[in-house]
């Protein structure tokens, strides 16, 4: 499935707004994308060492998304762990093996609906805090549902389900940390903080699920719940970082502005 995709991606992936002759956009649907995007600096694309080095960590940016890039993704640990099947193999008396290979499928059903969702919901209000706050607390009710040892098999069932809208936060997080990263107008260093922010999420499960999760304690994992609690307030807590980076980044795109406007006035 992903060469037909692949190949797709390469014939009609439009490229940069300024440099695109996609043949399926009009000139006013290029000039619109041009003008949604803040002024790029001549230096935007320059990625030599030195430079591009200073500039990424010269700024809080790259710390705090790194963070938020590894909390959002033990956010998730539930589903990416594949607990709820282990759980069905472990109470294999119940469920048949073609139920062991179907049901975990409504998780991704759930998955696939919350990540879309939520990404409308946040290109429409342009407000993301209302999503962290429901991404939070759903994977919070879940994880005190699970805690609960002699919970229902329809109870158990609910609460997996419901752990599959832990993907709202995919938009949330790739979302806001490249609108914050554009308005710096880098671009070379936008796509180094995205990639690093994806990168670091690898490096987490190589242990995350080995620690928290591991498939001998199935079909209860207290000590993964009790962790998920903590990374749920974990979340809240880097939010309010990455909350306070987008001010910062919009207050001083707003004295660049100004000063560009003052400067203008002065000379006329």
């Amino acid at each position: 499935m992903g060469i037909p995709f692949g190949i797709f991606g390469l014939m009609f992936f439009p490229n940069l707004p300024e440099s695109t002759d996609a043949p399926y956009l009009s000139k006013e649907e290029i000039q619109l994308a041009i003008d949604r995007l803040p002024p790029k600096k001549d230096w935007s694309h320059d990625i030599s060492l030195k430079s591009l080095v200073k500039r990424l960590l010269a700024k809080p940016d790259i710390y705090i998304f790194t963070l938020y890039s590894v909390v959002a993704c033990a956010l998730e640990a539930i589903v990416l762990q594949g607990l709820f099947l282990l759980w069905m193999k472990a109470n294999s008396e119940k469920f048949s093996s073609y139920a062991t290979t179907t049901y975990p499928l409504g998780i991704q059903a759930v998955s696939i609906v919350s990540n879309v969702g939520a990404g409308y919901v946040i290109d429409m209000t342009n407000r993301r805090i209302p999503m962290v706050i429901l991404a939070g607390a759903l994977q919070l009710l879940v994880s005190v549902l699970l805690l609960i040892p002699n919970l229902s098999t329809a109870g158990t069932f609910f609460a997996f389900y419901l752990a599959g809208t832990s993907y709202i936060v995919n938009p949330i997080l790739y979302g806001w940390a490249s609108v914050i990263s554009q308005r710096s107008g880098d671009d070379a260093s936008r796509s180094i903080t995205l990639y690093i922010m994806s990168m670091v999420q690898s490096v987490l499960y190589t242990f995350w699920g080995i620690a928290l999760y591991p498939a001998s304690d199935a079909p209860y994992w207290k000590k993964g719940y009790i962790a998920m609690i903590v990374v749920v307030f974990a979340f809240f807590g880097v939010t309010a970082a990455v909350h306070w980076v987008s001010t910062l980044v919009i207050l001083s795109q707003s004295f660049t502005d100004f000063s560009i406007v003052g400067s203008k006035i002065s000379k006329d």
